[in-house]
């Protein structure tokens, strides 16, 4: 499936081993982070980057303390670590603060939320 597709979802949520997916088909899944996303904090400002890693000019700034919502995991590009943030749209992770805890989905918003874990 190509970044950008919309897709049905049959179910929010399954577990297959300890990972988050979503059913979109009869034994086919997508992992949950690549459809949803995780709603993030910026810890710093950043520009927005280009699949190459090179800066998109004229894209402007997103400022600290401001929302983001991520996707995937963290791609290496060019020796850096970047989360995607649209298609072909990436930030650099280290300016992104990503909540700790355990994921489940939450109905209001559609996208990802952490719990703190209990021991």
């Amino acid at each position: 499936i190509l970044a950008g597709k919309a897709v049905g979802c049959y179910s929010m949520i399954n577990y297959v081993g300890d990972k988050p997916y979503i059913m979109i088909g009869q034994n086919k899944y997508v992992a949950y982070m690549n459809v949803v996303g995780l709603d993030c904090q910026l810890n710093h400002n950043s520009y927005i980057y280009s699949s190459s890693g090179k800066r998109i000019k004229n894209s402007g700034v997103l400022l600290k303390n401001g929302p983001v919502t991520v996707y995937g995991g963290k791609k290496k590009i060019n020796g850096s670590k970047y989360w995607a943030i649209g298609v072909g749209l990436y930030v650099k992770a280290s300016n992104v603060e990503t909540p700790k805890g355990e994921v489940t989905s939450d109905p209001n918003t559609q996208n990802q939320t952490t719990e703190p874990q209990t021991s």
